[in-house]
C-alpha cells in the first residue's frame, strides 16, 4: 500500500458523526490500492500489517473489479464484512483512478473508547493521523444495506444506511439509528429509533426526519413515556459541530412533581462533538396535569408553619384554592438541558393554570427549578398566585423561595 491514499485519517468520532462516517471507513478497507487489484499483492499487504481477512476476486476488467465475501478480522467475530463491493476506474494520464465504489451488505462494528472510534483489525489499513481537519472524500459512492454496529459506555448503537452520491458534495439517502437502552450521567432511554433523509453539501451535511423514543428518564427530576418529534439539524463539514430544530411528544410524563397526559417540546440543539457536550433549549407545555400525592400531602401540612402568624387566617381557604388546582393544571415553562462533563436539567418562565378552578400560579426570576444529579432537584425564584377561590388578601401575593433536595 502506498501513501497515496486520500482516506481520512482516523480521529475523535462521536456517535452523532459516525453514520456519516461509515462510506469513509469503507473506503479505508475496500481501497487498498489505487491500480488494479491483484490478489497477492493484497496478500501481502494485509499480513504485513497483522491483518487477518479473506475475500474473492470475482471480477477484474479494465474499469469494473469486485471483491465478494469480504471478511476483516477474527471470522468468529469479524471488525468487518461485505456481501461484495465494486470499483469503478477512470484512466487518465497517471493511470487508473477510483471513480465510484457500490457496496452491499456491509457491516462494520466499533466502540468508542475515551471518546477515540476503535474499529479493531480496521485501524491497522488506516494511514497515521496527519493533523489535517476531517473532510468527506470526494468520491461517488453507492451503498446498499450498510451497517455500523457501536459498543459506546452508553449503551450499543446500531445504524444503518443507503444511498448514493458524491460523499464530498451531493450524497443522498436514508438512514436508521437504532439504540435499545443508553444510560449516562444518571439520565436513560429505551427505545430510541431516528430514520431520517442524509444529505451532504460543501459546507455541511444535513439530517431531517423522525425521532421515536419509547421512554426516557432524568432521575427524580423527568420522565417521558412515548415519545415523538422531528428533527431537522445542520453537521458541520469537519463532523465537528451539530446544530438545528427539534420537537417531541409524549403521551404522558412527569417533570418534577407534575404528571401530565401530553408534554410538547420545541426548540434547539447545539452539540460540540469533539468534545461530547451540548445543549437543549425551548419551550415546553402540557396538559391535564396532576401534583404527585408527595406534594399534595405537603400543601395539607402547610397551614401548620403558618400557625401563630398574622397569615394563619388565610391558610386554610388558601390550600383548600390550591389542593383544587393541584389534579387538572395546563401549563407552560422554559426548558434548558445540559449534558458533557456534567448534566443538568432547568425549568423558568413557569406559568401554571387550574382548567377547572381559574387558579394562576407563576414561578420566575432567579435560577428556576432545576435538577443535577450531584445536588438532586431545587427552586430558586419568585411565586405569585391569584384566582381560583384564593382568599382576596391572597390575591396576587407573591413570596421568593429557595430550597433545594438532595440527589
Amino acid at each position: 500500500m502506498t501513501a497515496d491514499q486520500t482516506t481520512p485519517s482516523r480521529r475523535r468520532l462521536r456517535w452523532l458523526a459516525v453514520p456519516v462516517a461509515i462510506p469513509v471507513i469503507l473506503l479505508s478497507v475496500l481501497w487498498i490500492e489505487r491500480r488494479p487489484i491483484a490478489a497477492h499483492f493484497v496478500d501481502k499487504e494485509l499480513a504485513a500489517r497483522g491483518v487477518p481477512a479473506t475475500y474473492r476476486i470475482a471480477g477484474i476488467g479494465p474499469r469494473t473489479q469486485r471483491l465478494e465475501n469480504i471478511v476483516i478480522g477474527d471470522p468468529a467475530s469479524p471488525d468487518f464484512t461485505a456481501d461484495w463491493a465494486e470499483l469503478h476506474l477512470s484512466w487518465g494520464f497517471n493511470g487508473p483512478e477510483v471513480a465510484a465504489i457500490v457496496a452491499s451488505g456491509v457491516r462494520l462494528h466499533g466502540k468508542l473508547v475515551d471518546g477515540a472510534l476503535r474499529l479493531g483489525n480496521v485501524d491497522k489499513l488506516l494511514p497515521a493521523p496527519t493533523g489535517a481537519p476531517f473532510a468527506l472524500p470526494d468520491l461517488k459512492v453507492d451503498l446498499r444495506d450498510a451497517r455500523l454496529g457501536l459498543a459506546t459506555a452508553a449503551g450499543r448503537i446500531g445504524v444503518t444506511i443507503n444511498g448514493k452520491g458524491n460523499l464530498a458534495r451531493d450524497f443522498r439517502g436514508r438512514m436508521l439509528l437504532h439504540a435499545p437502552r443508553l444510560a449516562s450521567m444518571g439520565c436513560g432511554a429505551v427505545g430510541l429509533l431516528v430514520p431520517v433523509d442524509v444529505a451532504t453539501g460543501k459546507d455541511a451535511t444535513r439530517i431531517e426526519g423522525p425521532i421515536r423514543l419509547n421512554h426516557f428518564q432524568c432521575g427524580d427530576a423527568a420522565a417521558m413515556m412515548g415519545l415523538e418529534g422531528k428533527t431537522k439539524l445542520r453537521i458541520a463539514g469537519d463532523l465537528g459541530r451539530v446544530d438545528g430544530d427539534v420537537s417531541l411528544l409524549a403521551d404522558t410524563g412527569r417533570l418534577a412533581s407534575l404528571t401530565a397526559k401530553r408534554w410538547q417540546f420545541a426548540g434547539t440543539l447545539a452539540a460540540d462533538v469533539a468534545k461530547g457536550e451540548g445543549r437543549m433549549d425551548g419551550g415546553i407545555d402540557f396538559v391535564e396535569a396532576a401534583a404527585s400525592s408527595d406534594l399534595r400531602e405537603a400543601l395539607r401540612g402547610a397551614g401548620a408553619a403558618l400557625a401563630g402568624t398574622p397569615a394563619a387566617p388565610l391558610a386554610p381557604p388558601l390550600i383548600a384554592a390550591l389542593l383544587r388546582s393541584a389534579t387538572d393544571v395546563d401549563g407552560t415553562a422554559k426548558l434548558a438541558a445540559r449534558y458533557g462533563q456534567s448534566t443538568q436539567i432547568s425549568l423558568s418562565d413557569v406559568t401554571l393554570t387550574g382548567a377547572a378552578s381559574g387558579a394562576r400560579f407563576t414561578f420566575g426570576g432567579g435560577r428556576g427549578i432545576g435538577w443535577s444529579p450531584d445536588r438532586g432537584v431545587s427552586a430558586d425564584g419568585e411565586l405569585r398566585l391569584g384566582g381560583g377561590g384564593c382568599p382576596r388578601s391572597a390575591d396576587g401575593w407573591r413570596s421568593p423561595m429557595e430550597w433545594v433536595r438532595g440527589g
